[in-house]
C-alpha cells in the first residue's frame, strides 16, 4: 500500500467526484449529503473481500456506509486502484487513468473529510500509473497502451 496525494490522485482518477452512484436510477451521493447527514451508520461491509457485492443493496445503505468511513476516517486505507483497461481476445489496452477497484465508500468518505492524502493499493499494470501517483513521474500519463 502506497500514501498518494489527494490532489494527484483527483487528476487521474476516471470517476465523477461529485457523487458516486451504486444503483442504476439512484440520484448520486453526494459529499454534502455525507457531511450533513445525522443518522446511523453502517460497520458492516458491502459485499465480500473484493468489490463483488453479496447483494444488491438500495441507497440508504450506501449512504450508511460512506457515513461510516466519515465518522471512523482511520478504517479508510486500502482503496484499490487498477487501469482504466480494455480487453479483447488477443489484445489489452490500457488507457491513462486509474479506476476504482473496490473502495468507492471509503473514497467517498475522505473526499467528505477533505483528506490530503489516502491509502491506496495499485493493482494495475502501468508503471507510469503508479510512478505518478507515488510522486517519482510528474507529467500525468497520456499514452494509451496496447499489449
Amino acid at each position: 500500500m502506497i500514501l498518494v496525494p489527494m490532489r494527484r490522485l483527483k487528476k487521474v482518477l476516471i470517476s465523477d467526484l461529485d457523487g458516486f452512484v451504486w444503483n442504476d436510477g439512484d440520484k448520486p451521493i453526494t459529499i454534502e449529503e455525507v457531511t450533513g447527514y445525522r443518522g446511523r451508520s453502517e460497520p458492516r461491509p458491502f459485499g465480500g473481500t473484493d468489490w463483488f457485492a453479496i447483494k444488491p443493496r438500495k441507497r440508504d445503505f450506501h449512504l450508511r456506509r460512506v457515513v461510516y468511513f466519515y465518522r471512523n476516517p482511520n478504517e479508510i486505507r486500502g482503496i484499490k486502484l487498477g487501469d482504466h483497461d480494455w480487453h479483447d481476445r488477443y489484445r489489452y489496452y490500457s488507457f491513462p487513468g486509474v479506476t476504482i477497484e473496490d473502495g468507492y465508500h471509503r473514497m467517498l468518505a475522505a473526499l467528505s473529510l477533505g483528506l490530503e492524502e489516502v491509502s491506496v493499493d495499485y493493482v494495475g499494470v502501468r508503471t507510469d500509473n503508479l510512478n505518478y501517483l507515488k510522486g517519482i513521474r510528474r507529467k500525468i500519463p497520456t499514452k494509451e497502451m496496447c499489449f
